[in-house]
């Protein structure tokens, strides 16, 4: 799992990619502080990435090189990157067991579990395994991108002289926010200019990954999706694994926008929990930007191993 090598470094390259900017960003671990050694953000036209998938390589691998040439305060020059999976092309899976097993059996209950369950082939896609032991037991955990993309993606990288590229979940960036325990059971509300995406973790593993509701001029419309989606979530998580929900989180929301979509749970008599968002860490450095919340997500990861 590409998380676990971002730990243990003390220098990390990021690369965000968004269908309509792409963002990089250097710095360095020592003894516990964070130096910033470069950073940039640069827009994508109309037509380069949409959805994720990058639909324009020469100008995609352009922006790219002009990104790291630019960057301040000094250009960045990497043999590693570590770049997001987007909402878009990420398939998730986690599966509880009784007792602890071998890694290798819960991996197989795990491939003949999920055969049909994503929208495309297993085989064509990339899948990373992760485990969580809690109370004596375990869940094992699966999350998947599109093995096309990410070839295209280090194909590309490659040409403008990064060798490695591994590939972090978004949701798994955001989750890093919270201050919250590494094994809980949480769902997170994230928005990303117009779109709110719902993200549920099983003992911290990403459970589900989804694409919730549009943000619309009247913002009851949004809470009433909001509600609607968490509820329905709430009650199959339930159904999966003998839990509830309780701890709902919001990130990148506006703090009206925040407190209309919480009374509107505690006007059904909703009974969650919703904790502060922890700050990031790096915001000294790079003023983080309320609809843009990717890569200080990774930062609190950094900070906080």
């Amino acid at each position: 799992m590409s998380l676990f090598s971002f730990f243990g470094n003390k220098q990390n390259a990021l690369l965000v990619v968004h269908d309509d900017a792409i963002e990089v960003l250097q710095f360095e671990r020592k003894d516990n502080h964070l130096k910033l050694l470069g950073h940039n953000e640069l827009a994508l036209n109309e037509g380069v990435v949409k959805e994720g998938q990058i639909l324009n390589m020469e100008i995609f691998k352009q922006v790219l090189v002009n990104l790291f040439a630019q960057a301040k305060p000094n250009p960045i020059k990497v043999n590693k990157l570590y770049l997001n999976i987007p909402f878009q092309l990420l398939y998730t899976f986690v599966e509880d067991f009784a007792h602890k097993q071998h890694e290798e059996a819960m991996r197989l209950s795990v491939m003949n579990t999920i055969k049909g369950h994503f929208p495309i082939s297993v085989d064509n896609l990339v899948l990373d395994f992760a485990f969580a032991e809690k109370n004596h037991k375990i869940s094992a955990g699966v999350f998947a991108s599109p093995k096309k993309w990410r070839d295209r993606l280090r194909r590309a990288c490659k040409e403008i002289g990064v060798s490695e590229l591994e590939f972090v979940p978004e949701p798994l960036c955001h989750s890093a926010l919270l201050g919250e325990q590494s094994d809980a059971d949480l769902a997170i509300f994230s928005l990303y200019k117009n779109q709110v995406y719902l993200t549920l973790f099983r003992n911290g593993l990403i459970y589900d990954s989804y694409l919730a509701s549009h943000l619309e001029a009247d913002t009851s419309s949004t809470c009433l999706d909001c509600h609607s989606e968490f509820r329905k979530a709430q009650k199959d998580f339930e159904v999966r694994f003998g839990v509830t929900l309780k701890n709902l989180y919001f990130l990148g929301f506006d703090k009206s926008l925040e407190k209309n979509i919480r009374e509107n749970f505690d006007s059904k008599n909703e009974s969650l929990n919703f904790p502060e968002v922890q700050k990031n860490s790096l915001s000294e450095f790079v003023p983080p930007d309320p609809t843009k919340i990717t890569l200080f997500g990774l930062f609190s990861i950094v900070d906080k191993s």
